[in-house]
């Protein structure tokens, strides 16, 4: 049970590094300072999830 935890885990914090790279290629390309700080934004959760595992 608890390395099906750990791999949930793991798919979530690479779902939310992928949504984070996505948004800072949006932010470069739109010049949008909202899509980089929701970026960075993911980029927090990327990193909370990690600390989960």
């Amino acid at each position: 049970m608890a390395s099906e935890s750990r791999t949930v885990i793991r798919v979530g914090a690479g779902a939310d590094l992928l949504i984070a790279v996505t948004k800072f290629i949006a932010a470069y390309v739109s010049g949008s300072s909202a899509m980089f700080a929701d970026g960075a934004h993911s980029l927090v959760d990327t990193g909370d999830a990690a600390e989960a595992n």
